[in-house]
């Protein structure tokens, strides 16, 4: 096993193999570890080019966390765990801001902070992304949500 991520290191570089190994670990139920791997990855890698990635993967986890642990009533750990997400999910806009990530990482922060009932810090967040990242795949998300949240306020 060992002399075959050794040969797939050297055929697509260390850097995506971990970025994929770590991927699949969270799509396997390894969100559980609150994105270990993609934290490995940013310690080993944290210039690469999937560094985005890798930081917006650990908001993820964290955000997939909290909803697993609503589910089971466990409100506190909910509650801990969107908080950890808005604050991973901050790390791709600050440390990252050119990343291709962006525009997902504010969306997913938005939602996260709309779970813990700070709507207005949400609805900047959304008119941040519809503002800067108009042509972005979350843009539509974002002005619906924004629009339901006009509405919730009437």
């Amino acid at each position: 096993l060992h002399k075959r991520i050794v040969l797939l290191e050297s055929f697509v570089g260390p850097a995506l193999l971990l970025e994929r190994h770590a991927a699949a670990e969270l799509h396997l139920g390894g969100m559980f570890i609150r994105g270990k791997g993609f934290q490995e990855f940013l310690r080993r890698y944290p210039s690469s080019d999937l560094a985005d990635h890798a930081q917006y993967w650990i908001g993820e986890a964290h955000f997939s966390l909290a909803r697993n642990y609503a589910a089971q009533g466990q409100e506190d750990k909910a509650l801990r765990a969107l908080e950890q997400a808005v604050q991973e999910f901050k790390k791709v806009i600050v440390n990252h801001p050119r990343g291709e990530k962006v525009p997902t990482a504010l969306y997913k922060e938005a939602l996260a902070l709309l779970e813990l009932k700070r709507e207005n810090l949400a609805r900047a967040r959304l008119e941040y992304l519809l503002d800067h990242f108009p042509q972005s795949e979350e843009a539509p998300l974002a002005r619906e949500r924004l629009a339901g949240l006009r509405e919730s306020s009437r």
